[in-house]
């Protein structure tokens, strides 16, 4: 089942958001990413927003691939 926007999938975006700052080095652990993303919300909405939209789309091209 592919998810519409809610918690589960705000989650999963948001862990696959963390994982790119730690592949790229612009966050150390988990707690320095979620930190970072946070900031970006409250300084540049717009920008967290077109961001967040992309990473939905692939927490939920994830999703639908493993239920094949």
């Amino acid at each position: 089942m592919v998810r519409t926007k809610g918690d589960d999938l705000e989650e999963a975006a948001t862990q696959l958001w963390i994982e790119k700052l730690l592949e790229m080095g612009e966050a150390i652990d988990t707690a320095s990413g979620q930190a970072w993303i946070e900031d970006l919300s409250a300084k540049n909405t717009s920008y967290y927003e077109k961001q967040m939209k992309g990473f939905r789309k692939k927490a939920r091209d994830v999703d639908v691939g493993s239920q094949r």
